[in-house]
């Protein structure tokens, strides 16, 4: 009886032995709960969500094309339109690695369609080399590498719209593709130097519709004068197409 008592007491003990060690001193569990935190927190700190909207007022003569609102119901007159030119919400996840990725979306008065459009205006993944830090592969949905005007953020543009042979050759600024970046290390007195080119699909944010591919390449020195200054010198090339919406072509007509 006795043995049958000690046995019984000593199973109790090395299960509640096993259980306290499972568990552990309530220092240790709120230990193990600011580590989930934080490991929650770096999460969200390599998360950066920004946006912005931009409304527009416009007016136009009879026959004019405008970026927000619909058609002239009266083509013997002109018009005016209000709406949401641009309306972005943007995603950037970095946690410093060799990948980062962005997502954003624009929400906007689409002419023609009535209420709002939803469209996918960047989605993109980045890679670098894990050696320097200074090349990648950038692939997906993201601005063409061409001149300075493309890439220059919307939301700081001088004026409400990029030029119209920057709208007419490269619309939608952005384009579905892959892309390779080369720049030299840092330590390079050449770091200065910096190269961009890739295929695309050449229809901008629409599906793909052809077997041709842009090439756009872009080479491009930045060098800052002191802490007051910088100079820079780019050159870009562009072999490629733009989509044809309709079956209008137009050509000189002699000398005019």
């Amino acid at each position: 009886m006795k043995r049958k008592i000690l046995f019984i007491a000593a199973i109790s003990i090395s299960v509640f032995t096993a259980f306290a060690q499972e568990e552990g001193t309530p220092i240790e569990q709120l230990q193990q709960k600011v580590e989930v935190h934080e490991d929650g927190l770096k999460l969200l700190n390599n998360l950066k969500i920004t946006g912005y909207i931009q409304p527009q007022f416009q007016w136009g003569q009879e026959a004019a094309a405008l970026k927000v609102g619909t058609a002239n119901e009266n083509p013997t007159s002109s018009f005016n339109r209000m709406g949401i030119r641009r309306g972005r919400l943007k995603f950037t996840y970095d946690d410093g690695g060799i990948a980062s990725g962005v997502f954003q979306l624009n929400i906007i008065d689409k002419p023609g369609i009535s209420g709002a459009t939803v469209q996918l205006k960047e989605a993109y993944l980045n890679v670098k080399d894990p050696w320097t830090n200074s090349n990648a592969i950038r692939a997906g949905i993201f601005d063409r590498p061409f001149g300075n005007e493309i890439s220059y953020s919307s939301s700081l543009l001088e004026s409400p719209e990029r030029s119209r042979i920057i709208n007419q050759l490269f619309p939608d600024e952005t384009d579905l593709g892959f892309m390779l970046v080369l720049k030299p290390a840092a330590a390079s007195p050449l770091n200065f130097v910096r190269f961009e080119g890739g295929l695309f699909a050449g229809n901008a944010i629409n599906p793909e519709t052809d077997n041709r591919k842009d090439f756009i390449g872009h080479i491009v020195a930045v060098k800052p004068i002191g802490t007051w200054a910088k100079w820079g010198l780019g050159i870009s090339y562009y072999n490629g197409g733009v989509y044809q919406t309709n079956t209008n072509v137009y050509t000189m007509d002699g000398a005019g």
